[in-house]
């Protein structure tokens, strides 16, 4: 299963202010390519995860564990 840290997790889901994938995709945007945080492979992994899962219309986790239990499931179905 594909391992994102629960600080990162914890830092997106609060910088999310919308609280939805597409404002996820947005705070991921802004986390690519910058030196210090989440790495820029998960980064990329995740902007096409949360992409999937906003035309899905899988409903937005309502914690940082939650989401983190959803993009992991996520990511492990791309990374096999």
């Amino acid at each position: 299963m594909a391992h994102i840290p629960q600080d990162d997790v914890r830092q997106l889901f609060e910088e999310n202010k919308q609280h939805n994938w597409s404002g996820l995709h947005q705070v991921l945007q802004q986390h690519k390519g910058k030196a210090e945080g989440i790495e820029d492979s998960i980064v990329d992994s995740l902007l096409i995860t949360t992409k999937q899962l906003e035309q899905s219309k899988q409903p937005y986790p309502g914690s940082a564990d939650q989401m983190q239990r959803v993009l992991e499931n996520e990511l492990s179905k791309i990374t096999m």
